[in-house]
């Protein structure tokens, strides 16, 4: 969030992945995503092509749930398909 207060910008060639669940710490993360999909939206960044932000049903802020995910994000992140 100090990033959108400082009014930074994000690199043309950036690829951002942002992921959370909906249970313990998680589940208060949904504000401040849309918070951030509005910002990158704003800067012209593409959801799906540019950043992705993708809540995960009845997952924890946990390594386990990381993990099982792992392959998702890297995908995406590397600019291979599924």
């Amino acid at each position: 969030m100090r990033e959108i207060e400082h009014e930074m910008t994000v690199p043309t060639s950036a690829r951002l992945w942002f992921e959370y669940g909906t249970e313990t710490l998680d589940a208060s993360f949904g504000a401040s995503h849309a918070t951030v999909n509005e910002w990158l939206v704003a800067q012209g960044a593409v959801e799906g092509t540019d950043f992705v932000i993708k809540r995960f049903e009845g997952t924890a802020h946990n390594a386990a749930a990381w993990r099982a995910r792992l392959r998702e994000s890297l995908t995406f992140l590397s600019g291979q398909r599924p």
